[in-house]
């Protein structure tokens, strides 16, 4: 094949270059190093060499390594290690008492990663073999040198060596590695042999091999999902005070990770570095550890188990997790934000009144003076103290916050500044003298070094004396990352420009600096500098808290809280899981961070429930009080500035129902409190993964939506809004219903089922084979404490049905109780016929004595007892058969401190009549029903009021009043709806509407007893909605409603970010509660240009409808459609919205999506709104007059423009919002010419010859799909269309230009050596089938093809380096892409069914689209494309097409202005592209609906428009296209097109007559190029239309309004077209319609006064006309002068950013009734100018005839029209365009 394109040209030459750069390495490398870089690697086992931004081949190589393109895997790095890379052993291993030793040496001739002085390599390291228990191996590598920063963490000494180990360390000499292998089964669990092992002074790497991907652990991050994602994620790890919302690093540092293997066997692995760090996942499965700072120092712990892992982990090494006081699992209540005690006191009151249980209030940092550590507020919080107290009587408890940041004002005293700076504690700048000063909450302040001893005195000191005047009971200490309200400090500069604050690798932290919201690294510290203990300051802050409570409580436990921690502040104190929102997706993330907390040897962890930012909702916050009620913290807090959510907030039902969950966990709370004994006796976890007791079970290891508390206690929570059922996991194990005792069913066991879960119940399980002690609950745990205490027994497998279990009792606070043995240890033994109670140590007795062993459930018993005896005493009993459960409530058994027994007699074959009981199962009560509003608000509407609520097919009353909604006969207008919805409907506010940076937010909630559209299984009505108000300009406004609980599509539009609020908005904002409704004011007129209190505001999953009144019928825009008037029929019409391959004939839903509309007031003023939704939708009107919008996904987004003139409106939309219009090269302005159909390149040449023969204008010939071969994009038919690269070259030579057009669709057949196809299977660039990984093959022009994703930034690359390759064989001008909306031949796809029966496919509601399917004439709509589904992405795809397509072109082009041409379109689309209104027919009907195209067009921001001339479809007529080339003589896009099999329509077929009067038209076009250019300049700069319907220049003018037969260009240029057969025209002149002759060879143009228009001498092509001389028309205005302006903008016509960079010439006009002034306001283009001249002059209107007229003062010939008024000179000689002149008259 001769040629292969620029894509085969460019891989050879990368191939030239490859080779010499393999000879260079060849020649300077280790003779092996031709296989370093083998020619093949699997794309999951690259390990990136250049995570920096920038890489490319050249930095790559520097460093050593490989660069090539990944085979398969997009995400995989380019720049890779080669296989020998890093360090070499440089001796024999040398023996130390816990293993070896071996000494490194950077490998001879590898490139060291940075420059010298950069980061130096460390070149020489030592490792050290640690084997310091069978279960514990430790590898050190460190520079044997130097002293590097090592974690100062006190850690078990070991000083022997272990001897039966469980695993076995090799290594490798060449490059070095290491090998840890698992002894028993061989499975290697450590393997660094993947290279890239880097050792420099400020970044360190070594990667690793997982032998699964099972992986879990590294923190703080907010992870989706427990197993984690290996698909090449990046966790940075540098502690950071940020809310958990995004993949950001968070407050604390947990470098460990824990790996189940396929066998079930898992390990451990702490990477004790405290340095920032990225933690980098990939598929192989992999992992590569990259830190900054300090050594290597990894300890790995062999298990076997997922249990043992956590106890080697915390029991043997960092220390047992603290054991909380009993109180402190209790609940507790928090709020940022109380206005003062009083409040608190009432609330707390209230508490009890209700009967909730809390053992815990907090006092957040409104307490304080000013946010100062250690004060009271005295104003509204004096008598803390004694409240506390108060708390105390009541047997509950109070914690007070402390921050970390302490005021160092002078002027105000404050002790703990004054001692600070006595004992010198506080962290100091790099002078080590200075304190290093920051800002948080109290203002300026300086930052405690908690690792100076003499800081721990210092805390200790003002704790105590601040307990003596508030009584806490523990210290919630926050905000220690340490944070800071200023980037590194108050200095200017904050930072100093080092390498700590600046290193050369930055990891992969949140803002982009080391001391973003922190302070310098640089500072020093007591133990170092802050670049390497940064990410311990939450733990030393821990642990001198944690004393500190020992001095306070010498003899009581008491608590810390922290927020930031490191590995092993687990020993100190707990934690929660930081600032994070009422959001329904908070929830289940909430439960990944437990169970990562409990790897990390943190049992006392939780999440603040119902959320801290923002407002939740009731359904939420009982939904995550359920839950919360088993997070081991337990406690509701929330934020200033947002509604209470403390329970006795809500309804008496929620009320109710958080009372009754809070309750069970109280009677669990001797079962949770165990846990904690096993976590700090054991280190075991108390809550516990699945995948902890089931680690074989696979589908176990990825359960993160349930979890167990122990190993028994199963917790399924709801998390998902409106959700009354949920999918629950069970475990190949007996469980048993924790309220029934039922048993599900055995073959549900090792399956996921969905149970029923109604808003008062979430699912609770029991684990056969445990008892599970109980006591009767209270409000506190001081008084549940004195209750009698009870058995779960949940019978187990084995074949008696053994149960265990045991209790763990102390006196709940006092210290050290498990060290000093004061405490009592009961054991449980359960079989089927007994529970044997067994006291293992009775040393705590105080109480347990009296209190007596009372409740008992026995679960799975499968025969009924005859007799139930405790102790010997036969005791009253319920058993139920069908559940088999066994219930005793008053077993009597005294005295906890001795062993007791339960047994019972089974019945054999009779039935004793003293035991037949009923037992009872006592449900939840739950109200089904609903009050239908409408009963007691409705008032019967007029019919135009009527808003439809059953506008699908077969409406009827029964299926109307389902929906809520009333049934009745319209009184009169028969279009009006007999089903229409009530006054009260849709959502209602809850809590005070909240201020935001831009205006408002709101939450507003699903109205109660309203019916619900759809059934949850249909479109589930989202309950809970945010609304925010962004008032981002003064003349802008946003609303945005949406789930803020779950990601909905939102439109990808890069739209301009707002910071700030509008100061002076042209608007007001009012809402209404309930039902919620919005209104929109013009401030200045009291116009509401919004107005949703109409009703029908429904919001589900797949159905969203909103209605709004309109302020006057005059509505303009939505599209695409061909609308039969400019401004709408409001009678009662529906226009669907979703692009679509259809003909403009009739009201169909066409190519483009425009959801904008502009509705011009009755004073004139105009607003536009713009509904940012690219699902299907429904627009309908009605007479009210009305809009409803009716979408079937993604969110209600709109933007409100206030104008406040029409003109404005396109201004604010285009350049403000969505991007100016594209700014044409000149010669797209020409006219342009074009066939499908075209025999032969022959032929074509032959009409281009002929145009020119006729002296007819012609600027651009097209290449319809003909020019292919068999419809392929990218080829050339080699038989009819040979030679049209030469042919495009030869128009060149012309000053003409080619186009060519591009289908969407890519030929699929396999085997053809088709090289578009090919690349783009290897490129993966297709849309696929809903599995993700199949393309959605179709049939387009070429046959059976696949669909191109233009969301998918790959699909770039590929696009345009196809362009870029077939530009070189056919050099085209332009690219016109068709068909892209998408079509599709097929329905759907080619296979059988074509698309899956889903609710994508077949959603609940279906706009009005044509077509019967959502994929008629297109794809299946569950297709998956990289932005998203078709679903939702459908009508983005001409526009991501377009975008690509003009991206494509600045390869091409990237010095010219080309030009896109696209069929479909979005909102922004004419930022990149022009449109032209697509396939439409040689009609009469059409020609005016082409003007109402490019009237709306217009509006949409697409100047660059116009319609086939003549007519696409269908054979035209002389007349017809006679007519109509008058008119397309004036469409800003100028084309005659037609179809194949239809008769040619070019100008050169008709008559003489004909031809010379569309070459005059035509050149009357030419002339005025120059003012349709300069208004091409103002649409881009200003915003402003080129097409300009009459009511932007008149819109206070009633006639104006309705005009859309007529058109201007610009502000003044008038055209009327003639385009009725053989008639005449209306014409609006002066405020009047007046009848103008229009022979057929004339269109009627007119000039508006008051404005001057440049022109141009014409030729046939816009090369030659921009060689002639210029000319003026003036038309004078109504003023006293009669002045008249205007403006010329010029430059080169094709160079791209010409407006950009200032290289252009603009000119402006003024005239009057005496002369005309010529002003260049700027020459930026000179070329061709200084020697064209103004030669022709054309004043209208100028009432005398003048004596004489001045060119610069020289006299020239010149003739008047005394009739006409009107003066003209033709020789005006004024030279040089460039400098000013004047022509003047007299």
């Amino acid at each position: 094949m001769a040629k292969r394109g620029a894509i085969i040209c460019g891989a050879i030459a990368v191939l030239v270059v490859i080779a010499a750069v393999i000879l260079i390495v060849y020649f300077t490398l280790p003779e092996d190093e031709e296989s370093v870089c083998p020619s093949s690697t699997i794309d999951a086992n690259r390990f990136d060499c250049y995570p920096e931004d920038g890489a490319d081949q050249t930095k790559c190589e520097e460093r050593g390594c490989c660069w090539r393109e990944p085979e398969d895997d997009a995400n995989a790095p380019w720049c890779f290690y080669p296989t020998i890379y890093g360090y070499e052993v440089i001796r024999e291993p040398s023996p130390i008492p816990l293993g070896i030793t071996l000494n490194l040496q950077w490998l001879d001739d590898i490139p060291r990663r940075y420059p010298y002085g950069v980061s130096n390599t460390v070149e020489k390291l030592q490792v050290d073999i640690e084997h310091q228990t069978d279960s514990r191996l430790r590898i050190k590598i460190y520079d044997e040198t130097t002293d590097r920063f090592e974690v100062p963490l006190q850690l078990p000494k070991v000083t022997e060596k272990a001897k039966n180990p469980l695993y076995d360390v090799k290594y490798t000499d060449y490059p070095f590695s290491l090998q840890i292998t698992r002894i028993d089964t061989g499975t290697v669990i450590f393997d660094t042999s993947v290279g890239g092992f880097t050792y420099t002074n400020q970044f360190i790497q070594m990667s690793t091999k997982f032998p699964s991907s099972n992986v879990y652990g590294f923190g703080e991050h907010n992870h989706r999902q427990y197993r984690h994602n290996l698909d090449w994620k990046t966790w940075a790890i540098f502690t950071r005070d940020v809310a958990p919302v995004d993949e950001w690093n968070l407050y604390g540092a947990q470098p460990l990770h824990m790996c189940i293997e396929d066998d079930g066997n898992a390990h451990g692995i702490l990477f004790l570095n405290s340095n920032a760090m990225d933690i980098v996942l990939q598929p192989a499965p992999a992992l590569t550890y990259r830190t900054i700072g300090g050594i290597l120092d990894f300890y790995i712990f062999l298990g076997p188990s997922p249990e043992d892992i956590v106890k080697q982990y915390t029991l043997e090494f960092t220390g047992t997790p603290m054991m909380p006081p009993y109180w402190a699992l209790g609940f507790q209540l928090c709020k940022w934000g109380y206005e003062d005690l009083d409040q608190v006191k009432n609330i707390v009151e209230d508490m009890r009144d209700h009967n909730i249980p809390q053992d815990v209030q907090y006092a957040d940092i409104d307490y304080m003076s000013g946010y100062r550590d250690f004060t009271i507020d005295q104003e509204k919080w004096a008598g803390l103290g004694e409240f506390f107290d108060e708390l105390h009587a009541y047997g509950q408890r109070g914690i007070i916050i402390l921050d970390h940041g302490i005021h160092n004002e002078d002027d105000v005293q404050y002790a703990p500044y004054e001692s600070g700076n006595v004992m010198n504690i506080w962290i100091n700048e790099s002078d080590a003298v200075t304190p290093i000063e920051g800002e948080v909450w109290p203002g300026y302040s300086y930052y405690p070094d908690f690792t100076n001893p003499e800081c721990a005195k210092w805390w200790t000191n003002h704790s105590v004396q601040f307990y003596n005047e508030v009584p806490y009971d523990a210290l919630w200490i926050d905000m220690n990352e340490p944070s800071n309200f200023v980037q590194g400090s108050t200095s200017d500069p904050p930072c100093n420009d080092n390498s700590l604050n600046f290193p050369p690798y930055l990891p992969k932290i949140l803002g982009g600096l080391m001391y973003d919201k922190t302070i310098c690294m640089d500072s020093v510290q007591h133990l170092g500098i802050q670049y390497d203990l940064h990410s311990l300051y939450g733990h030393s802050m821990s642990v001198v808290t944690h004393e500190t409570l020992k001095t306070i409580f010498p003899d009581k436990r008491s608590m810390v809280l922290t927020r930031s921690q490191f590995a092993g502040t687990g020993h100190f104190a707990g934690h929660w899981l930081g600032d994070n929102q009422s959001q329904w997706r908070q929830i289940p993330w909430s439960v990944v961070g437990m169970l990562e907390y409990a790897l990390f040897g943190f049992p006392y962890i939780g999440a603040d429930i119902c959320g801290f930012w923002y407002n939740t909702t009731e359904s939420m916050c009982q939904r995550w009080q359920q839950l919360g009620a088993f997070y081991p913290y337990s406690r509701n807090h929330n934020a200033d500035g947002w509604a209470h959510q403390h329970p006795t907030v809500w309804s008496d039902d929620v009320i109710d129902n958080i009372r009754f969950y809070l309750m069970e966990r109280y009677r669990l709370l001797p079962f949770l409190y165990t846990l904690f004994y096993g976590a700090y006796t054991k280190g075991s976890t108390v809550v516990r993964p699945f995948a902890h007791e089931f680690p074989t079970d696979e589908k176990s290891r990825d359960v993160d939506t349930q979890f167990l508390w122990g190993p028994c206690f199963m917790i399924t929570p709801v998390m998902t809004e409106d959700a009354v059922e949920v999918d629950a996991y069970f475990p190949d194990d007996r469980w048993y219903d924790y309220y029934t005792g039922e048993e599900i069913a055995e073959e549900i066991r090792g399956t996921t089922v969905t149970l029923d879960a109604p808003m008062d119940y979430m699912p609770l399980h029991v684990r056969g084979g445990y008892v599970i002690p109980t006591q009767e609950p209270n409000t506190t745990t001081t008084t549940s404490r004195q209750n009698s205490f009870g058995l779960i027994v949940g019978l187990g497998s084995g074949n008696n049905s053994e149960s265990v279990g045991n209790m763990f009792w102390d006196d709940g606070e006092s210290r050290e109780t498990i060290e000093n043995g004061d405490y009592t240890l009961i054991s449980f033994e359960a079989t089927e016929n007994d529970v044997k109670i067994r006291v293992q140590k009775a040393d705590y007795i105080t109480g347990l004595t009296e209190l007596a062993w009372d409740t008992l459930r026995v679960f799975g018993l499968q025969e009924q007892p005859a007799e139930v005896l405790a102790d010997g005493e036969p005791v009253y009993f319920e058993y139920d058969s069908g559940l088999k459960v066994l219930s005793v409530t008053e077993m009597g058994m005294v005295d906890i401190t001795i062993d007791h027994n339960i047994t019972w007699i089974a019945f054999t074959s009779f039935l004793h009549p003293a035991y037949i009981f009923i037992f009872l199962n006592v449900c939840l009560s739950r109200d089904e029903g609903f009050r239908n509003h409408t009963e007691d608000v409705h008032v019967t509407p007029v019919d135009t009021d009527r808003f439809d609520c059953y506008p699908e097919p077969n409406a009827n009353q029964i299926k109307c009043e389902s929906r809520g909604c009333i049934w009745a006969q319209p009184q009169s207008d028969e279009n009006a709806p007999w089903c229409y919805y009530p006054s009260v409907y849709g959502y209602e506010i809850t809590g005070e509407p909240l201020e935001t940076t831009l205006g408002k937010t709101m939450e507003v909630l699903w109205i109660d007893d309203i019916p619900k559209r759809y059934s949850d299984d249909v479109s589930t009505t989202i309950e809970k909605l945010r609304v925010d108000i962004e008032h981002q300009t003064d003349t802008r406004l946003r609303i945005k409603i949406y789930d803020e609980n779950a990601n909905r599509y939102e439109v990808p539009l890069q739209l301009p970010e707002v910071t700030t609020k509008a100061e002076s908005p042209l608007y007001a904002v009012e809402y209404i509660d309930s039902p919620f409704s919005l209104q929109i004011q013009r401030i200045d007129t009291g116009t509401i240009i919004f107005d949703t209190s109409v009703g029908g505001f429904t919001y589900t999953n797949q159905f969203i409808q909103m209605s709004t009144k309109f302020p006057s019928s005059n509505v303009y825009g939505f599209g695409e459609h061909n609308h039969r008037q400019y401004r709408h029929n409001l009678d009662w019409k529906t226009w669907a919205i979703f692009t679509r391959d259809i003909e403009p004939v009739v009201k169909w839903n066409l190519y483009g999506a425009h959801a904008l509309h502009m509705c011009i007031e009755d004073d004139g003023n105009a607003h536009g709104v713009l509904l940012l939704n690219s699902n299907a939708m429904d627009i309908v009107l009605q007479p009210t007059p009305a809009l409803t919008y009716r979408t079937i996904g993604g969110i209600l987004d709109f933007y409100v423009f206030l104008g406040p003139s029409p003109e404005d409106i396109v201004n604010q939309y285009t350049v403000q919002v969505i991007g100016p219009p594209m700014m044409p090269p000149y010669w797209a302005l020409g006219f342009q010419l074009c066939k499908w159909g075209y025999e032969s390149l022959d032929e074509v040449k032959g009409i281009v010859e002929d145009m020119r023969a006729q002296g007819i204008p012609q600027d651009v010939q097209y290449a319809d799909v003909d020019h292919m071969s068999n419809y392929r994009d990218f080829t050339v038919d080699p038989v009819n269309w040979a030679g049209l690269g030469e042919f495009f070259e030869e128009l060149h030579e012309y000053g003409q230009h080619g186009i060519i057009i591009l289908d969407h669709a890519i030929h699929s057949k396999e085997g053809n050596g088709y090289l578009p196809f090919d690349t783009g299977e290897e490129m993966h660039v297709w849309i696929n089938e809903t599995d993700g990984i199949t393309p959605l093959e179709g049939e387009m022009w070429p046959g059976l093809t696949y669909f191109p994703d233009f969301t998918n930034p790959v699909t770039q690359i590929w696009w345009t380096a196809h362009c870029v390759d077939f530009h070189e064989e056919v050099p085209y001008d332009a690219l016109w892409i068709d068909m892209d909306e998408p079509s599709n031949f097929v329905q759907g796809s080619t296979s059988d069914p074509p698309c899956n029966n889903n609710s994508l496919n077949f959603p609940p509601y279906l706009p009005k689209i044509r077509g019967s399917l959502m994929y008629d004439d297109s794809i299946c709509m569950d297709s998956v494309q990289y932005l998203g589904t078709h679903y939702d992405v459908h009508s983005l795809y001409g526009h991501s097409m377009s975008v690509m397509t003009h991206e494509a072109l600045k390869t091409v082009f990237p010095n010219k202005r080309s030009m896109t041409l696209t069929r479909s379109q979005f909102t922004g689309t004419g930022h990149v592209a022009g449109h032209w209104s697509g396939d439409n027919q040689s009609q009469w009907r059409q020609i005016p609906w082409s003007i109402i195209a490019m009237l709306e067009y217009s509006l949409f921001g697409f100047p660059y428009m116009g319609s086939d001339i003549c007519g696409f479809w269908y054979n035209t007529t002389e007349s017809m296209c006679q007519r109509w080339h008058q008119l397309g003589a004036f469409y800003p896009y100028s084309r005659n097109h037609n179809a194949d099999g239809w008769t040619h329509q070019h100008p050169t077929v008709w008559s003489d007559d004909v031809i010379d009067n569309i070459r005059y038209i035509l050149l009357e076009r030419y002339k005025l190029l120059p003012f349709l250019y300069t208004l091409f300049f103002r649409a881009y700069t200003e915003g402003s239309t080129v097409v300009r319907p009459f009511a932007h220049e008149f819109p206070t003018d009633k006639q104006s309004l309705v005009v859309e037969t007529q058109f201007l260009w610009g502000p003044c240029f008038m055209v009327t077209p003639v385009m009725k057969e053989g008639e005449e025209i209306p014409e609006a002149n002066r405020g009047t319609t007046v009848t103008l002759d229009a022979p057929m060879d004339y269109i009627p143009l007119h000039v508006r006064g008051g404005y001057v228009i440049p022109t141009q001498e014409p030729n046939t092509t816009t090369t030659l006309s921009r060689q002639n001389s210029f000319g003026m028309i003036v038309a004078l205005g109504s003023g006293q002068l009669n002045e008249a302006t205007g403006s010329l903008f010029w430059d080169d016509g094709d160079s791209r950013e010409t407006i950009e960079n200032g290289t252009y010439t603009l000119i402006s006009f003024s005239a009057t009734n005496g002369n005309v002034d010529i002003t260049v306001e700027k020459t930026g283009y000179t070329m061709y100018l200084t020697d064209l001249s103004w030669n022709t002059l054309r004043v209208f209107g100028l009432q005398d005839k003048p004596t004489e007229v001045f060119a610069d003062g020289v006299s020239v010939a010149f003739e008047y029209n005394s009739e006409l008024k009107v003066m003209e000179v033709n020789e005006l000689g004024m030279k040089d365009v460039t400098a000013n002149h004047q022509v003047t008259w007299s």
